[in-house]
């Protein structure tokens, strides 16, 4: 769910994020006409991340394999575009709610996904329901201009089944839904386990399931 705070522009590639070479962005319909940059939410993830993990070590793969998977779902809007899951496969899950396809996960949009609860409607501070994948990416981007960043903690299990934990932190520095901006840091911890298909992640169409899980 992490990154708004992306601007677009005409310059490929990204250190965090597989299959944006100038090639490979080709072909691709985006949701905004062309590929994403992140360079505010990465410049917010290397002020503040607490891990540096070693290039090409386990945590790291998981890391930038979790951004890629986050990338394709928030900028593009076809599923046989996505590189990083198998389409046909493919399920989430969160806090034990039904498992979501490929194709239901792109519809309902990331934060809708990954955001719906159960909990009584009185502490529902944001209400998937209500929200569209446009709206909720709106709400998102203005609220957190500088983006939501995300990183890896622990990986405490190796492929196929990778289970870790995860922070997700950003500043509310514009308002949200009538609230006034505080500039407070909003984070949050979580884990997740991940079920892929194929091992090391330079292959493509890897991941059959992820389980999250937040309180």
């Amino acid at each position: 769910m992490s990154s708004t705070g992306e601007i677009s522009s005409s310059t490929f590639s990204d250190k965090y994020r597989s299959y944006m070479s100038e090639d490979e962005v080709k072909n691709i319909e985006w949701r905004h006409g062309e590929p994403p940059i992140f360079d505010h939410v990465n410049e917010l993830f290397e002020k503040e991340r607490t891990k540096i993990w070693p290039e090409g070590s386990l945590e790291e793969t998981v890391q930038n394999a979790i951004k890629t998977w986050e990338m394709e779902l928030s900028h593009k809007t076809q599923i046989q575009d996505f590189k990083t899951i198998n389409p046909e496969k493919f399920k989430l899950f969160v806090n034990g709610r039904e498992g979501l396809s490929g194709q239901e996960t792109l519809e309902m949009g990331s934060y809708n996904a990954l955001l719906k609860t159960s909990l009584p409607e009185g502490f529902q501070y944001y209400k998937a329901d209500e929200e569209t994948y446009e709206s909720s990416h709106d709400v998102f981007r203005t609220t957190f201009p500088r983006g939501f960043a995300w990183e890896v903690v622990s990986v405490y299990s190796g492929p196929p089944v990778i289970a870790f934990k995860f922070r997700h932190w950003g500043y509310m520095e514009g308002p949200f839904k009538g609230h006034a901006p505080t500039g407070e840091k909003v984070e949050f911890y979580g884990l997740a386990v991940m079920k892929v298909l194929v091992f090391p992640y330079t292959l493509s169409r890897r991941y059959q399931s992820i389980y999250r899980f937040t309180s």
